[in-house]
């Protein structure tokens, strides 16, 4: 990920995140997210984009499904919870929830403290 902090009022800063995503249904794929965010009190944070897609086992662009949106929730910058949901007609799962460790380092601090 990368970040750009800059407090805008209700916008801290935004995100830039690649990531790779398997799936059985569809095929693989890469997932580009650019994300407007907002922390509150260093414990949550929330963001709301937009996402690029490319596919891997089948044309990379594909003009129908090639975009979407996302929202998640961080945790303490340690859980992440996201809903994506991807536009197209042509896909069978076309809406995806993901629960992951954002901060290794930080949950191995925490669970040491």
């Amino acid at each position: 990920s990368a970040y750009w902090y800059k407090d805008m009022g209700l916008i801290n800063g935004f995100e830039f995140k690649p990531s790779y995503n398997t799936n059985e249904d569809e095929g693989d794929f890469i997932r580009m997210d650019v994300n407007a965010f907002a922390e509150f009190d260093d414990f949550v944070k929330v963001g709301l984009g937009v996402s690029g897609f490319g596919n891997i086992e089948r044309d990379f662009y594909e003009k129908d499904s090639a975009y979407g949106a996302n929202v998640y929730v961080d945790v303490m910058d340690i859980f992440r919870i996201t809903y994506v949901q991807r536009h197209g007609n042509d896909i069978e799962d076309n809406e995806y929830f993901y629960l992951g460790i954002e901060n290794i380092p930080s949950l191995i601090y925490w669970l040491n403290r």
